[in-house]
């Protein structure tokens, strides 16, 4: 089986070289004028550079074509770029998970680190909350392959996203625009720039947008899901000699309805519980059945979503001679209320108390400082980027929890200081004219001081359980706490160093031909587990710490720019094969000791990851651009084993032998299209265009606890998007979308406990949706 994962690789990699090499001998000389490919530039190695000569796997999209594309919020992007993936994680699309090539985190806790990091404008956001809503203005976006741990330090084993914002220009311009669909869809932005000297630009931002839930909880008429954002960004761009200073404030403000979970049905593990009916599940069961793809019931309440983001950066560059310097700073805070009915019913226990209900509270904020020197040596012909880096993060993470079967409320959280502090650089260095070494190498400092408390705020019927105003007080401690001290357990400080690295040749025979090969490696910081408990002989128990997750990648690729048949052509293509270790697994389920099951992290795993991605881009004539993508991800564990609570009282022990797991999150294969044409109109008519996208994914697991029901079944999904620009020659822009145009019912993600407490619950993928847009520019 290994073997032929290999030769999977080694195939999609003998075959991009193969196309390189025909697609030079077909036309050296590239095509010009309309009928070329159109070019993104990106800052993948930290410097703007077309995409095409940059020697990393990244799919980019200008903020032209994330418009023409219909890509309003992250989430899109995964019909766009291949081995991506922006799912809604366990607290609903407001929090959303990021997985690249088989990588992704399963809770957003400020206890445990992503493995594919988010930046906003160079910035890292350690938390993803409000993310999903950052698509406001933007100049492009790129989503990059691979550990990136050198040049963007720790917690991008899997990638990176780099979201950047517009920046101000010397142009008084502006636009506003309204949209209306179907579910309630309003939406409002505005956008205006104002040079207000020859030296200083100001740039505003500012979007509303509404949408009704398409889950209906059939109890109270509620629609789950539904949201109201507002997110807003002021820049200012200083430009005063060698000097360029580009600062920025942004937030985002969500209220809504809840994540829409519904019960997907109960296993014989929740009639089992001594606190349930039996005879109360199995007519849940048969309710829920009998209802429809979209409706559910519930008893959280109120069920609601309450988020408020603020963000500052600054980015400065100064210009001394042959050496620029680069500061970035930033600045982020969080405030976050999640309401999660987990088990998607109104399924109660014997004592009246709702099956699985919880709230999750977090308060955080972060400080970032960076400074880089990039220049350029011997004859220029070393590029070099050197520089050091400082975070900081500080903030409470708890979740109130509910579980009727035991008869219990909990609050389950802490407090944590989180700070890295790394050094780093790289070089290129051309050999000869076509070919560069690549090396470099980052040196990371990691610290956490945490302080847990878990305690049970009622142990019976009829006690106060979820509370909106701030958690209840304790009664009993459940982290082996005391009551003196309201529960809470100091741990010691966490600290560990990791060197990480990337050494690589590209070699660029003509100026459409890349051929790269790379070796980097990368890491995703360890923690404390946020729920964890003392153990009786005095050790640090369930709380861990965890170590950090260490990825090896081995990666060639090709980027080829060539006609064919006289037509327009890019073809861009990556093989790769990642050696995994010390993998940090989310795992559901009761563990020895303990006598009620816990979400905990552990180091449990080693894997290999073998795959491979095609990107194509074609002009085959004047108007038409067809765009089409693949991706083949072959992840599975070489070892996957954890301990659990042999009997329900938590005595006793047994191993879980877990290597056959699928991997989280992740389909196998992805694969989609695009074709847009612009319709041959007079110029005093305007530009009118139409777009059919379609997107296709494999079986999806949900969960790491290997549940053979958390699945999402293979889907395609189809959009259709109508653009008429400069409206019989005014600067007026009409546009039509249909995403999901063949209502396909599927589901995007879901929250299982099915091997414990036998809950099992999905969230629905958006149904066919429907709507306008008006646009004004000035």
């Amino acid at each position: 089986m290994r073997k032929t994962r290999v030769s999977a690789v080694v195939c999609v990699s003998t075959a991009a070289i193969v196309w390189a090499t025909f697609g030079q001998a077909e036309t050296p000389v590239p095509p010009t004028g309309q009928d070329t490919i159109t070019e993104v530039i990106v800052t993948a190695r930290r410097r703007e550079e077309k995409l095409q000569d940059v020697p990393v796997a990244v799919t980019a999209l200008s903020g032209e074509q994330l418009a023409e594309r219909g890509v309003a919020k992250l989430e899109d992007l995964r019909f766009q770029a291949p081995a991506f993936q922006v799912q809604p994680g366990p607290y609903g699309g407001a929090v959303p998970a990021f997985q690249v090539r088989g990588q992704r985190q399963q809770e957003a806790l400020i206890t445990q680190d992503p493995s594919v990091g988010a930046y906003v404008d160079e910035v890292y956001q350690a938390r993803v909350y409000g993310l999903n809503q950052a698509m406001l203005d933007l100049d492009n976006v790129q989503v990059l392959k691979g550990p990136q741990g050198t040049l963007f330090g720790r917690n991008t084993s899997g990638g990176a996203l780099l979201v950047m914002s517009k920046r101000p220009t010397d142009q008084f311009e502006g636009m506003a625009s309204i949209g209306l669909g179907d579910y309630g869809s309003r939406e409002t932005t505005a956008i205006v720039n104002v040079p207000v000297t020859d030296a200083f630009a100001l740039r505003a931002a500012v979007k509303v947008d509404h949408h009704d839930g398409y889950t209906t909880n059939v109890d109270t008429g509620q629609q789950l899901g539904t949201e109201t954002n507002t997110s807003y960004r002021l820049g200012g761009l200083l430009r005063a000699g060698a000097v360029e200073s580009y600062t920025t404030l942004s937030g985002v403000h969500t209220t809504g309805t809840g994540v829409p979970l519904i019960s997907q049905g109960f296993g014989p593990n929740a009639s089992a519980l001594a606190g349930m009916d039996p005879a109360a599940v199995a007519r849940a069961n048969a309710v829920q059945a009998a209802r429809g793809f979209y409706e559910t019931s519930g008893d959280l309440q109120p069920d609601d979503t309450r988020l408020d983001t603020f963000a500052a950066t600054n980015i400065t560059t100064v210009d001394v001679g042959d050496l620029t310097f680069k500061n970035v700073l930033g600045y982020r805070q969080i405030s976050a209320d999640i309401g999660v009915e987990f088990d998607g019913s109104d399924l109660k226990a014997r004592n009246g108390l709702p099956f699985f209900n919880a709230l999750n509270i977090a308060r955080e904020h972060q400080v970032s400082e960076e400074l880089q020197m990039q220049g350029k040596g011997f004859g220029d012909r070393l590029t070099y980027v050197v520089g050091g880096y400082y975070f900081r993060e500080e903030g409470s993470d708890f979740q109130q929890t509910v579980i009727g079967a035991y008869g219990l409320s909990q609050v389950g959280g802490g407090y944590a200081v989180n700070s890295s502090t790394s050094l780093f650089a790289q070089g290129d260095l051309k050999l000869t004219d076509e070919l560069t070494l690549t090396a470099g190498g980052r040196y990371s400092w990691d610290r956490r001081d945490f302080t847990g408390q878990t305690y049970y705020s009622g142990l019976s019927a009829g006690t106060a359980a979820i509370d909106f105003r701030g958690n209840p007080p304790p009664v009993a401690c459940n982290d082996g706490g005391t009551l003196a001290n309201t529960c809470k357990v100091p741990l010691p400080t966490y600290e560990k160093n990791v060197p990480t690295w990337t050494a690589g040749l590209n070699y660029k025979p003509a100026e459409e031909t890349l051929l790269y090969a790379t070796v980097s490696r990368g890491y995703r910081s360890g923690g404390y587990n946020l729920r964890g408990k003392l153990g009786a002989n005095g050790s640090l128990g369930s709380f861990g710490p965890f170590a950090p997750e260490i990825v090896v990648n081995y990666e060639v690729g090709v980027k080829q720019d060539f006609t064919l048949g006289g037509v327009a052509m890019r073809a861009n293509a990556a093989g790769y094969h990642q050696d995994y270790s010390n993998i940090q697994r989310t795992i559901y389920a009761q563990f020895p000791g303990e006598t009620v099951p816990q979400a905990y992290v552990k180091n449990a795993a080693s894997a290999t990851i073998d795959g491979g991605e095609l990107e194509l881009s074609a002009k085959p004539a004047r108007g038409l651009d067809l765009s089409a993508f693949l991706s083949y991800i072959d992840a599975a564990y070489s070892s996957f084993a954890y301990t659990v609570a042999a009997k329900p009282d938590g005595s006793g022990s047994r191993t879980i032998d877990a290597s056959s797991y699928a991997f989280a999150g992740t389909p196998r294969f992805q694969y989609g299209a695009t074709v847009r044409y612009e319709l041959p109109l007079s110029d005093r008519l305007g530009t009118a265009a139409a777009q059919l996208s379609y997107y296709r994914q494999s079986r999806m697991a949900w969960s790491d606890s290997g549940e053979n029901y958390a699945v999402t079944k293979p889907y395609g999904l189809t959009d259709l998007r109508l653009d008429w620009k400069e409206v019989a020659g005014h600067p007026l822009d009409l546009g039509f979308y249909v995403r999901n145009l063949f209502d396909v019912q599927y589901k995007a993600m879901g929250a299982s406990g099915y091997q414990t407490t036998g809950f099992l619950s999905y969230i629905p993928g958006t149904p066919r949706t429907m709507g306008g847009t008006l646009t004004v520019h000035f």
